[in-house]
């Protein structure tokens, strides 16, 4: 707690790393939608190059392996996007890394280094011709749950590794997440930190689709009221959804508002938009509090109510075919996305528009 009584979060407690894994598990569920494909990697450190089976890399664990790993991946002609966490065994404190790689599709980057190599071809091979990958995915040996086979894949040089493909269904990416997440957990209050955890975040995890929810907001004419979200599938046992949040003042949450506001303005160029506290205290932090409160705020929002009670019963209808629209959502991945139903939106009700007659100041004058 603050000295002016503002209650912050430690981030090393058991409550604030469960609130910072249901956060990741949520944007790694709406990074793999967008991705061609998805798999969980375990990576450990085998013999060093003198052979010795003390590979001093596995005393400490070392971030720079997984950058570089990311790194020849890009150089092969792949496009990972990732989300890992490294631990030590329990039996032999040896240092290794459970990685969630989700593979963006890399049709583009094919063609680039076909025409690359026609090019060199062209010119008397002046030039380095490219690898040009056969899909998403790096060769590999695929394992199971139940069956690991553990190989020595190419990009990966320490040591042994195990690649097993994810579900296609978001509960399977969500069941991974957890199981990787686990590991922060497991020395917590210990004398150190043991896990340490890394994520792609340029563009941060999640972003296409963040960018998709806000453009379907835009589209329906209805702002975010809250950072609440959900996934088609992903249910609790009782059926219900299982509700995520972006934390507030977070990288995500941002990036999800200056999503909304720069969308709202190239689609509806000197429309103001609806009411949203969310929205209004993003673009001018305090101001929605301070309108309330002034005397002519508060006349205004009194004239205003049933007004504003209408349009809420109209947002929710809207809303309401939303989520049957993305309950009929059925996987793919034949066309690089995970989900078919992101290729084309359905059709949305017309904007909403104002009952007053006035002219309105910016949010609706309040």
């Amino acid at each position: 707690m603050l000295d002016d009584g503002t209650m912050i979060g430690c981030r090393y407690c058991s409550q604030c790393i469960g609130r910072s894994v249901d956060d990741w598990t949520g944007r790694c569920i709406a990074e793999s939608i967008h991705a061609a494909d998805a798999y969980f990697l375990s990576l450990t450190y085998g013999r060093d190059e003198n052979g010795s089976e003390d590979h001093i890399r596995a005393r400490l664990l070392t971030y720079s392996d997984i950058q570089k790993l990311m790194k020849r991946f890009r150089a092969s002609g792949y496009i990972p996007r990732y989300f890992c966490v490294g631990e030590y065994g329990s039996a032999k404190g040896r240092a290794h890394w459970h990685v969630l790689i989700f593979w963006k599709d890399n049709a583009h980057e094919i063609g680039r280094r076909i025409q690359h190599n026609a090019d060199v071809r062209a010119k008397l091979k002046r030039g380095k011709t490219l690898n040009v990958p056969d899909g998403p995915v790096p060769p590999h040996v695929n394992s199971t749950r139940d069956d690991q086979k553990r190989h020595m894949q190419e990009h990966w040089p320490h040591g042994w590794s195990t690649w097993e493909r994810l579900g296609v269904r978001p509960e399977d990416t969500a069941a991974a997440v957890r199981y990787v997440c686990k590991y922060l957990n497991k020395d917590l209050g210990g004398e150190e930190k043991q896990a340490m955890c890394r994520m792609s975040k340029i563009p941060l995890l999640g972003a296409d689709w963040l960018h998709h929810k806000a453009r379907l907001h835009v589209e329906a004419g209805i702002p975010p009221k809250d950072l609440k979200y959900e996934f088609p599938g992903v249910n609790r046992p009782n059926g219900e959804r299982v509700p995520f949040m972006l934390r507030p003042g977070s990288a995500a949450a941002k990036l999800f508002c200056q999503s909304f506001v720069d969308q709202w303005a190239e689609a509806h160029p000197g429309r103001f938009m609806p009411h949203s506290k969310l929205v209004e205290e993003f673009i001018d932090p305090g101001a929605w509090e301070k309108r309330k409160a002034s005397d002519e705020g508060q006349r205004e929002w009194e004239r205003k109510a049933d007004a504003l009670e209408e349009a809420e019963v109209q947002k929710a209808v809207a809303l309401a075919r939303l989520h049957d629209w993305e309950a009929t959502a059925y996987a793919t991945v034949s066309v690089g996305l995970r989900y078919q139903h992101l290729v084309q939106a359905p059709p949305l009700p017309l904007p909403l528009q104002s009952p007053s007659t006035e002219p309105l100041e910016p949010f609706g004058g309040l």
